[in-house]
């Protein structure tokens, strides 16, 4: 198997951010890429909650308590959301054996108020992570990303506080140290 930082996106895949990325947006974050071809990435980042919840989101949703994540950059005044309803929900695109993005919000809200959708089988987020043709191979070259399979196990409502540190220890024994690594080593 090639080594994290030398692997290839692919739509499905898991980003994760370099332990010393101090962007702001980024700074270690792992990335489910819902979207990778010849025309750039889309993906959204599991591990930023934001303190706003749904319900306090939009007035007129059924009850739901769910957090609403940070999902990147781009489009802040827009939420998507990744689920496992598959074609329950209209419009809803595949990006990766039992796990959808987006659809229609209404069927969605449907599903939520005749609880047919629990909360493990749904995840919203503002924003999304997004990289135009070509983008994410260069920042792969700069050694900005490690590429690694998503494990079903961690879902996609895994623990926030790890989530960065479990999935780089997943990715083997050489990458401990990494895992391990402080976030800011100049305060050790």
């Amino acid at each position: 198997m090639l080594p994290a930082f030398k692997r290839k996106p692919q739509t499905g895949n898991i980003l994760i951010a370099e332990p010393f990325l101090h962007d702001k947006s980024f700074k270690r974050s792992v990335i489910w890429l819902t979207n990778h071809d010849e025309n750039g990435s889309r993906g959204f980042i599991l591990n930023k909650q934001t303190n706003i919840k749904l319900n306090k989101l939009i007035d007129d949703f059924p009850m739901f308590d769910i957090p609403v994540f940070y999902g990147g950059p781009v489009e802040t005044d827009s939420l998507f959301f990744i689920h496992t309803a598959g074609k329950l929900i209209e419009g809803a695109e595949h990006f990766l054996p039992g796990y959808y993005v987006g659809g229609n919000f209404d069927t969605l809200k449907f599903l939520i108020d005749t609880k047919q959708l629990k909360t493990y089988q749904v995840k919203f987020f503002i924003g999304y992570s997004g990289w135009v043709a070509n983008q994410l191979e260069s920042e792969m070259n700069e050694l900005t990303w490690m590429v690694t399979d998503f494990k079903n196990e961690l879902g996609i409502n895994a623990d926030n506080e790890t989530l960065w540190s479990n999935y780089v220890k997943g990715m083997g024994k050489d990458y401990t140290l990494v895992a391990n690594s402080p976030e800011y080593p100049s305060l050790n």
